[in-house]
């Protein structure tokens, strides 16, 4: 299969219809269109406008954090819309992206998605796909599962990328991706058959089953489905939150990065006595607020309610009369009692005390009564809980703050000003700290400007990770409950029933049930083997000069794993970008060798972060070999002369792309001769 058109219509940076030609020049067998261009000049456009089609604005990765109709409307200054911006200024209000597929020598299916721009709203009957197979026209839903059929969706990123982003597709997390691989591998048939005769058994069972016992397993079925949907709606909600810290993340390194910048180009001037300067002015101004903050927090209450202070000394001094009268009282009855009782009845001591003693024992006992605030006058209340002498200790501090109110308060705004004006000079200091190190007070002002940006990405980067941790947490607990539910309508299925009417159904569904299962793993698990030997061999093709990692290991559901010459795992943090996105093109060899389903390729980026040798190795033998079509999109940087004579002889059509203004690209076709692609300088000469 091969790309023979792709037209674009007033999408993105392509102004009215441009179309590539891709259908092979009659008597070729060359393989590589190279499609050349400046940066921004309408590669990427290309590649996501191709993307576009299979997934469509639905797809939350193509659009990334952007709702739907911001992502096809625009979204102020930070993205456009999909609508060519000078189409949509001149009255445009379609575009549309079409592809004819098929053999080399004939289309076999037309695919067109458009979207129609009404104002500024959009709804998703506003974007229409139509397919056409061998002339038969197919739309909506039955549409979208044929263009599926030709490339599940979940697919796309293995066979149109951009190359400084293909290391991650050895990473991604995409759940369904084991179910896509099994339909590349022709496996699905299997495993729908199965899934079939798993519904029947189950259907059969039920079928004897009391009335009761069927309507509660349909409620629990309903409980299913709602949890089902619970659980992912909270992973794409974290999915999405995940894609705007990744974002944020991009952004906070760009924002730093320019603050890196301004760092090394900066001026010359020493600002080490302006940085002892600021050091001091922020220790002693975190002194004095730890300083007031200990005072406030102590009398805040009453300096800031002194009418409460003044009406409470009266009721306060009146209690403390009150007790002391009682006290009064009440010691100077014990004071009667206790010598007496104390000093002539029984037992006595054996020495006796002198009169003086006991002269100096009374009078100490009488100071030990008056210390103590005896209270029996019977009062009740908040003060009145008080004893004698925790409310004369109150009355005190009440009246020492009445008294001392004014000046208290101007010496607490005293402490104010002095705290704001230190912050005002500690601000002066950083600013003048700023223009030192960065040589001028614009350079210091786009600084502070970045620090303060930088500092709300971290914090916007903070709260993703705890919505992301959220949605999770949603999830593991729906699926606690889902398990819950599956146990519950098993233990329902197995109560007592007429076992007879669908035994021998029963056994002969669950006994193929159980061969195609067993079939689907054997097949699945040769379909591994293939996959990962050919992985391997491919990448010792690509990778030269390493002994990092000496095998590549493809799991169950067909993620990668490295390891070195003794089996041991290769940590990811070990293996260079470069290598990764080598590690993800051998696995894309490997699917096209395996497969038997050749799909056309388009990689923009192609040769990002590989190393020159290694670089060759693509040129001369990935991408002559990656497909029954490969379409590259390239900067002139990339595609040198030299690189260029590497792949002349398999390049079959070249483009040159043009777009003097960023928003009109054009393509020129660079016309080949009977035998041989045209020179270099005749490519770049246009």
């Amino acid at each position: 299969m091969i790309f023979h058109r792709i037209t674009l219509t007033n999408l993105f940076s392509y102004k009215g219809e441009q179309t590539f030609n891709l259908a092979p020049t009659e008597g070729q067998s060359s393989r590589l269109a190279l499609i050349i261009g400046r940066n921004g000049f309408g590669k990427t456009s290309l590649l996501n406008a191709v993307k576009l089609l299979f997934l469509g604005t639905e797809d939350k990765n193509q659009r990334r954090s952007m709702s739907r109709s911001a992502y096809v409307l625009g979204d102020g200054g930070k993205w456009s819309g999909i609508l060519n911006r000078q189409a949509r200024s001149e009255g445009a209000t379609s575009c549309s992206v079409r592809i004819e597929v098929g053999p080399p020598d004939h289309v076999e299916l037309v695919a067109q998605r458009s979207w129609t721009i009404k104002g500024d709203s959009f709804v998703p009957n506003d974007e229409v796909l139509e397919v056409e197979v061998d002339g038969r026209p197919l739309a909506g839903e039955v549409a979208e599962a044929r263009l599926d059929e030709f490339l599940p969706r979940e697919l796309v990123p293995f066979f149109f990328f951009d190359g400084e982003e293909i290391r991650y597709l050895a990473e991604a997390s995409d759940v369904r991706r084991a179910e896509a691989m099994e339909r590349l591998l022709s496996l699905s048939f299997v495993n729908g058959v199965e899934n079939e005769l798993s519904g029947l058994a189950r259907d059969w069972r039920r079928e004897v089953l009391p009335a009761e016992i069927q309507a509660q397993i349909a409620s629990e079925e309903a409980k299913l489905t709602a949890i089902t949907t619970a659980v992912e709606a909270s992973r794409v909600k974290a999915a999405d939150f995940k894609e705007q810290k990744h974002d944020a993340e991009e952004q906070a390194d760009k924002v730093q990065h320019k603050m890196d910048q301004l760092r090394r180009g900066g001026g010359l001037a020493d600002s080490a006595s302006l940085e002892a300067e600021v050091t001091a002015s922020e220790i002693r101004l975190q002194q004095m607020q730890n300083s007031l903050a200990y005072d406030i927090a102590t009398d805040a209450p009453l300096i800031a309610n002194p009418s409460l202070v003044a009406a409470s000394i009266g009721p306060l001094a009146e209690l403390v009369d009150k007790k002391a009268r009682s006290a009064d009282s009440v010691i100077e009855t014990l004071f009667k009692v206790l010598p007496e009782r104390l000093f002539n009845e029984p037992p006595q001591p054996r020495d006796k005390l002198s009169g003086e003693q006991q002269k100096f024992y009374e009078t100490k006992l009488r100071k030990i009564l008056d210390g103590f605030g005896i209270s029996d006058d019977g009062s009740t209340g908040l003060l009145g809980d008080l004893d004698l002498t925790r409310a004369r200790h109150l009355l005190d501090q009440l009246r020492g703050v009445n008294s001392s109110m004014k000046l208290v308060r101007e010496h607490r705004a005293r402490r104010l000003r002095e705290i704001s004006g230190l912050k005002a000079k500690l601000d002066d200091l950083k600013a003048d700290r700023r223009e030192a190190e960065f040589g001028s007070s614009d350079a210091a002002a786009r600084y502070a400007e970045y620090e303060t940006e930088y500092a709300d990405l971290q914090q916007q980067i903070g709260r993703f990770s705890g919505e992301i941790e959220k949605g999770y947490e949603h999830a593991d607990t729906k699926l606690a409950e889902e398990a819950e539910v599956k146990r519950l309508i098993k233990s329902l299925e197995k109560q007592v029933h007429d076992a007879t009417k669908a035994d021998n159904r029963l056994r002969i569904a669950v006994a193929l049930r159980e061969s195609f299962k067993e079939y689907r793993q054997v097949r699945r698990e040769a379909k591994r083997e293939e996959i990962e030997a050919a992985l391997n061999r491919r990448f010792n093709t690509l990778m030269s000069g390493h002994s990092l990692i000496s095998v590549i290991k493809v799991d169950e559901d067909f993620y990668l794993s490295f390891h070195d010459k003794k089996g041991d795992p290769v940590g990811s943090g070990s293996i260079s970008h470069g290598m990764r996105q080598l590690a993800v093109t051998a696995l894309l060899w490997a699917l096209k060798d395996v497969s038997g389903r050749p799909l056309p390729i388009i990689v923009d980026t192609p040769l990002a972060r590989i190393d020159r040798e290694n670089q060759e190795n693509l040129l001369i033998h990935y991408y002559p070999n990656a497909a029954e079509q490969v379409i590259v999109l390239a900067t002139d940087s990339e595609i040198d002369e030299r690189k260029y004579d590497l792949v002349q002889p398999q390049v079959d059509r070249i483009f040159v792309l043009s777009n003097p203004d960023g928003e009109t690209t054009s393509a020129l076709e660079i016309k080949r001769g009977a035998k041989h692609a045209p020179a270099w300088k005749a490519v770049m000469n246009g």
